[in-house]
């Protein structure tokens, strides 16, 4: 349980791909794809099932995020970034449609999902 607790709530340390996927991206997306199938068919209700979803997984997600930046020699402080990436594209591109913003969320968890860390250790810890 102590490994639990730290993977998910210290933001200290790395995350490899591994402990990533199989900790936070899988088991996320299953969550998610599960509450999107049974959510209430009202769209107050459902609503409120997607926002406590986020707020329960917000800390989780910037940590784990923040570890795999670690893992690949980044600062978490590249997280801003990318987030602010993705929400300037959904208010500058809105007109065009949502989905520029989508995309690069998608390119970016597709990025976190596959590039290998830095080997040996680095400035956030030992190799995971």
């Amino acid at each position: 349980m102590p490994y639990i607790r730290r993977l998910y709530f210290s933001p200290i340390g790395r995350a490899g791909r591994l402990s990533y996927n199989l900790f936070f991206a899988v088991p996320l997306f299953l969550i998610s794809m599960v509450l999107g199938f049974f959510s209430p068919r009202s769209a107050h209700s459902a609503s409120v099932v997607f926002v406590a979803f986020l707020l329960l997984t917000l800390w989780p997600t910037i940590v784990m995020n923040t570890k795999r930046l670690h893992d690949v020699g980044l600062s978490g402080w590249w997280l801003l970034v990318i987030w602010g990436a993705a929400l300037g594209l959904e208010f500058v591109l809105v007109r065009y449609g949502l989905i520029y913003g989508y995309l690069v969320s998608l390119v970016v968890a597709v990025l976190f999902m596959s590039l290998p860390g830095t080997n040996g250790p680095n400035r956030y810890g030992a190799k995971p």
